[in-house]
């Protein structure tokens, strides 16, 4: 569950201290208060880091991470204030999709057509229009702390981490029932990628890398006993 959120434009002082931060997912309101003050204090006292490439938001004085491309690759969604942006590739205007003040979201990620963003809308998980809009909220009903959401390639599912017990879940991209896929395992699972065909999900399962049917079943460890920490697992291209 704990990990360190990476963030962009931090200075000397900024990126020391980020680097012995730990962010536990699922925090109380207050908590998230808490750390996004802390992170404004960093940013704060890290002043300006010269750019080594262009910056298609250099002019804005706020907290940005998490930049994902579009599948197109015109534009890139990031978050800027614990909100969700999107900006050009080649620069210009940002668009402040959610807009959402005192908000704590995370975690962007494009459909695969590019019309929509899932993202983390602490505690939940929402989605909305690439072009902005009303924002759906998918996981409400489940009181637990949900992250990392993943679409399938055709759009229709979002695998998450479901943070009861840090497990792995999958529900429709429209909403609806919630499907935990790896409650039984005993372990914390996170970090859930579709294969290319949709057919299997790869995940972190403890200090290996698993395998699971995106419709549940077995669970098959591909790593177990190595003797290392395994973590942030992806498919090749083929799924092979």
């Amino acid at each position: 569950m704990g990990r360190l959120i990476r963030w962009m434009r931090l200075g000397a002082i900024g990126a020391f201290f980020a680097s012995i931060i730990s962010v536990i997912q699922g925090c109380t309101a207050k908590e998230g208060a808490l750390f996004a003050a802390l992170l404004f204090l960093l940013n704060f006292c890290s002043g300006p880091v010269p750019d080594t490439v262009p910056d298609p938001t250099s002019d804005r004085d706020i907290i940005e991470g998490q930049p994902q491309w579009s599948p197109n690759g015109s534009q890139i969604v990031f978050t800027c204030d614990f909100n969700i942006c999107l900006v050009n590739s080649g620069g210009g205007a940002m668009t402040n999709l959610t807009n959402n003040i005192g908000a704590f979201e995370l975690d962007p990620q494009w459909s695969a057509d590019g019309s929509q963003i899932a993202y983390r809308c602490s505690p939940d998980i929402c989605v909305i229009s690439s072009g902005g809009g009303v924002i759906t909220n998918l996981t409400s009903a489940n009181e637990l702390s949900d992250t990392q959401p993943q679409w399938s390639p055709d759009g229709s599912q979002i695998a998450f981490e479901c943070d009861a017990n840090s497990d792995i879940c999958v529900i429709s991209s429209g909403g609806g029932a919630i499907t935990n896929l790896t409650g039984a395992n005993g372990v914390f699972d996170e970090n859930p990628q579709w294969s290319p065909n949709g057919s299997q999900i790869v995940f972190n399962c403890g200090f290996d890398i698993c395998v699971i049917g995106s419709g549940g079943g077995a669970i098959t460890n591909l790593t177990n006993g190595n003797g290392t920490g395994d973590t942030t697992p992806n498919w090749s291209p083929n799924g092979t």
